[in-house]
């Protein structure tokens, strides 16, 4: 395990097994890797755990590719084109072992997949927007319910080898080519969301790629032995593209100024101005922060606002209107579309509120943005902003 500084051994074979992969969970409890032999078996590792207490491991009839999901609730995608969804004991939550989440009827013989974070819903809902290799040179792409070919011309001699991303848009892929010398050069593609193009542009020389991984503002896989939560973080404005070169010089290669990604980041921050103790009848101020703090502009922001009814709105200057998107019994949305939010520009406005209680009652409000399709944000946690921490008081 990298811990940002140097390796750990988290496991100790007696065997000369062959270990391909790993992926952890976003909570950082659950380590899930795979062997390959006779069979493929996946395993949990659970972090400060004992070695001879860990949970069991699973055979799969086809390897696993990669992974989604949140704690107890995963989506694990094999290259037959199945989809598992499981807890973090590798138990199935949806179906059963012979009837996954998304059983393909014919194995399709994926050699990778790339699963966008927004594409992986929660609960028994399967992923959309999912992207795969077949065969080396063909680009399939999983829509929610069925997999399909994406008819992409691959010319002849190139091999793909691995894919991964950014956002749905945000799309590579990466392979290799003969150099005409007896080794490889190396071939990249990339995809904006509607269209794969080939990127022609490559530095002279450029090695054979086998494998790439696409990081915003985090550096890749760095959780130390108890996952502390002390990530070595880069610049959050900075996204790298880190390319692992060709086999047989071991390499790895930063693209970051060959393929810059150009990403949208919104920071939300929502703050009560008016002093507590708050009590009923009071009249409230809330201050809303909206900002773009990443590369790009952001196109058709929406900005929502949401709070449980025991206040009641009585004006804003954030030009919110009352929307019934997703509302609840007992709470009410607003929002505004904000047409463009340019590279650090801001919004802030003010929304005022009468508390009508009961006293006792706590009083719950959020602000979130969220952007239009195939736009994408660097950052999800700093997209909302909450109070809910204000117990309302007797007059």
């Amino acid at each position: 395990m990298w811990d940002g500084n140097t390796w750990t051994k988290i496991i100790d074979s007696d065997f000369n097994d062959f270990y391909t992969g790993a992926w952890i969970t976003p909570e950082r409890d659950v380590v899930f890797f795979q062997s390959l032999g006779f069979f493929n078996f996946i395993f949990p590792h659970l972090p400060g755990v004992p070695q001879n207490q860990q949970p069991f491991g699973r055979a799969f009839s086809y390897p696993m590719l990669t992974a989604c999901g949140n704690n107890n609730d995963n989506k694990f995608f094999t290259s037959d084109g199945d989809i598992h969804h499981l807890n973090n004991f590798l138990g199935e939550i949806s179906g059963t072992a012979d009837e996954p989440l998304h059983d393909e009827a014919v194995p399709l013989n994926f050699t990778a997949i790339y699963v966008p974070e927004t594409s992986c819903l929660p609960l028994g809902i399967a992923p959309i927007n999912v992207y795969a290799i077949r065969n080396t040179n063909e680009f399939w792409k999983f829509d929610g319910d069925s997999w399909s070919n994406m008819n992409v011309i691959v010319p002849a001699g190139q091999t793909l080898s691995w894919l991964s991303g950014a956002s749905a848009s945000q799309i590579f892929a990466v392979g290799f080519k003969s150099d005409g010398n007896g080794g490889n050069t190396g071939v990249i593609w990339k995809y904006d969301g509607i269209t794969w193009v080939e990127e022609t542009n490559l530095p002279p020389g450029l090695l054979g790629l086998t494998d790439i991984t696409a990081s915003l503002g985090r550096v890749d896989a760095i959780f130390s032995s108890g996952f502390e939560n002390n990530l070595n973080r880069v610049d959050p404005e900075i996204i790298r593209v880190d390319i692992l070169a060709a086999a047989e010089a071991g390499e790895t290669i930063d693209l970051f100024d060959v393929l810059p990604i150009s990403i949208i980041d919104l920071s939300v921050r929502k703050t009560l101005l008016t002093p507590e103790p708050i009590k009923v009848n009071d009249t409230i101020t809330f201050q809303l922060e909206i900002k773009n703090i990443g590369n790009t502009a952001a196109v058709d922001v929406k900005f929502f606002d949401a709070y449980i009814n025991n206040i009641q709105h009585l004006s804003n200057n954030c030009g919110m209107t009352f929307h019934d998107m997703n509302s609840e019994e007992n709470s009410t949305f607003r929002r505004v579309i904000i047409p463009l939010l340019g590279i650090g520009e801001s919004m802030v406005c003010t929304m005022e509120f009468k508390v009508f209680g009961p006293a006792g009652e706590i009083i719950k409000n959020v602000a979130v943005a969220r952007e239009e399709e195939y736009q994408f944000d660097g950052e999800f946690a700093n997209n909302s902003s909450f109070v809910t921490n204000i117990v309302i008081q007797p007059e």
